[in-house]
């Protein structure tokens, strides 16, 4: 068993390495693995800091105190230990280093602050009071909440979209469907596909008659000189269109329209796991291969029964 005390030193250009090959051994998508990197270092900057070359187990409780008091929300401190847990009980695996995170439970979450659903009157003001007019710009903003709002996708999916990730098919009633390809957060393979009700297809097809970037490989969301978008300018777009109708809570965020998808599904009796397939969670990914058999007509209920609540 490793002990720190038997352990080489973590020195910075150890653990810059270290994270590099960590982060590479996993199948993480490229955001997750950016994300991993700049957690974990955080670590490292405040135990060099510290003059810690041989952290202990305290050091990493000492962290979180420092955390704790800062004033940092339980869902930051808590996605911190959890990329300190995996990297250091990687370094257990390949006996690198002892596993200092054992035995360390995350924080209680501050109810005071969960995030809540958009109700959809409030979801139909926001979108009746964004500014419209023949700009790509304008048409992707609105573009943007309405497909989040419509298909409960998350941030990180919509932003890593495609042109070429619109696609048509046809049904076996020979109805022709279109569909977003999205991949799962977390995950470089995982992938799955949603329906676009028409109200949905209409605002992305308006938005593209615009668009200037809009060859298959061009990202679908972009900047008008066809740069990817970043999840902060999704989340600052929704704030700001939130408080120009005097929506402004901390409780209500871009998540809130996920939250608002799943809220209307499950009020219209639509079965839970079909709304969990239709959002995607990562870790139902062997759910989604169990329930494959339901077929697409279960989940595009879903979505169908949102679409009718917000356009009545």
């Amino acid at each position: 068993m490793l002990e720190v005390k038997n352990c080489k030193p973590l020195d910075k250009k150890a653990v810059a390495s270290l994270i590099l090959e960590f982060v590479n051994r996993k199948s993480y998508s490229k955001d997750t693995k950016k994300t991993y990197q700049k957690q974990i270092q955080k670590f490292f900057k405040y135990s060099s800091s510290k003059k810690l070359q041989k952290p202990r187990r305290k050091d990493i409780l000492d962290y979180l105190d420092m955390l704790i008091y800062q004033g940092r929300a339980a869902t930051y401190i808590n996605n911190l230990l959890t990329a300190l847990k995996n990297f250091f009980r990687y370094l257990d695996f390949i006996k690198r280093y002892e596993d200092i995170t054992k035995m360390i439970d995350r924080i209680k979450s501050d109810k005071g602050h969960k995030r809540e659903a958009l109700d959809p009157i409030q979801f139909k003001r926001i979108m009746k009071a964004m500014p419209m007019g023949e700009y790509e710009v304008l048409k992707r903003n609105y573009a943007i909440l309405n497909t989040l709002g419509r298909t409960g996708m998350r941030r990180n999916g919509l932003k890593e979209l495609k042109v070429k990730h619109l696609f048509s098919k046809q049904s076996p009633d020979e109805t022709v469907n279109w569909y977003l390809l999205i991949k799962l957060k977390g995950y470089q393979t995982a992938e799955h596909q949603i329906l676009l009700t028409s109200n949905a297809l209409k605002v992305i097809q308006d938005y593209l008659e615009l668009k200037s970037h809009k060859k298959p490989n061009d990202y679908l969301f972009s900047r008008p000189d066809g740069i990817q978008l970043h999840e902060d300018f999704i989340s600052k777009l929704f704030k700001k269109s939130a408080r120009r109708v005097g929506i402004d809570r901390r409780s209500i965020t871009c998540h809130s329209l996920r939250h608002m998808f799943a809220t209307i599904a499950k009020e219209n009796n639509i079965p839970i796991e079909d709304i969990s397939d239709v959002l995607g969670h990562a870790e139902l990914s062997t759910t989604s291969d169990i329930y494959v058999h339901r077929g697409e007509e279960n989940k595009n209920k879903a979505l169908e029964s949102v679409d009718r609540v917000l356009w009545e």
